[in-house]
């Protein structure tokens, strides 16, 4: 699609059309002061062209992004199977270390390789040196590394990770951390080329059974669009981890939750390299 089809439209307009559209001083002036005017018009114009025209099914429209984390495990395929079934958009973090060696992955890679509704992020290849958080984000250069050696066995197509353990988030336009004490090795890893991107929305868990249930977890997430307490308005990324829906009543849990949200006119499911906080 054209990235701006208002500017060629104008673009083709001789300059005296253009001053009756929009409305040009009579009085002589200028070459440089016309051309400024014109401009200054023309982009008043293609803004409001933009807002009426440009993605209008999205207008208004609260966004979801499912997210799983800690993949591939023997709870990947349940998830993959809901998405197949569903047919939404979902966005995998997965950790270096279990690509490599979790017999899951041997069949499940090439099964999410494949599926265009979904996208593949970084989660670090050893979780944090296997959930030892203080000494991970204490560990500058070593941090940064888990991340490239996850990057480079895995192959990602996008430069997007997420942190273990902590709601962390840099990219363009957007900065925060769960604890202050992880600033340095935030900025270090966005530094090293990463954007790091967090969540909105936790589908909590303890031991193996989700905390909330699917009426509660779908309360929270309206509640979240509702009060403006979303890191943008109107997106909603919500985070999960595939490993509690190898349960079958949690996995029930999830299918009905993306039923829900696919089925309400007010939602739209997305993967997270369209959220807005990631662009320039």
């Amino acid at each position: 699609m054209d990235p701006d089809p208002a500017s060629r439209y104008f673009k083709n307009i001789p300059v005296f059309m253009l001053c009756t559209i929009v409305g040009c001083r009579q009085t002589p002036v200028t070459n440089r002061h016309a051309d400024s005017l014109l401009q200054h018009k023309k982009d008043s114009l293609t803004k409001i062209w933009k807002a009426q025209f440009i993605d209008p099914d999205t207008v208004g429209k609260r966004t979801l992004y499912l997210s799983f984390d800690d993949g591939p495990n023997k709870g990947t395929h349940t998830v993959v199977n809901i998405l197949k079934e569903e047919q939404v958009p979902a966005t995998f973090f997965l950790i270096g270390l279990h690509v490599k060696e979790m017999p899951a992955a041997k069949t499940m890679m090439p099964v999410l390789r494949s599926m265009p509704n979904l996208v593949l992020c970084n989660h670090s290849f050893t979780h944090a040196y296997f959930n030892h958080f203080e000494a991970f984000y204490a560990d500058l250069p070593g941090s940064e590394n888990d991340f490239a050696r996850c990057r480079d066995t895995v192959h990602f197509s996008n430069n997007i990770v997420r942190a273990p353990g902590n709601n962390i988030w840099r990219t363009p336009s957007f900065s925060q951390n769960t604890f202050a004490r992880y600033d340095s090795a935030a900025d270090n890893i966005r530094d090293s080329g990463f954007m790091i991107v967090g969540w909105d929305a936790e589908w909590r868990y303890r031991g193996t059974k989700l905390v909330q249930s699917v009426d509660q977890m779908e309360k929270d997430i309206d509640n979240l669009y509702a009060k403006n307490r979303n890191h943008y308005p109107n997106h909603c990324v919500l985070l999960m981890h595939d490993l509690i829906f190898a349960d079958a009543a949690d996995s029930a849990s999830l299918h009905e939750l993306i039923h829900r949200f696919k089925a309400n006119p007010l939602y739209r499911l997305d993967v997270v390299t369209n959220h807005p906080l990631t662009k320039p």
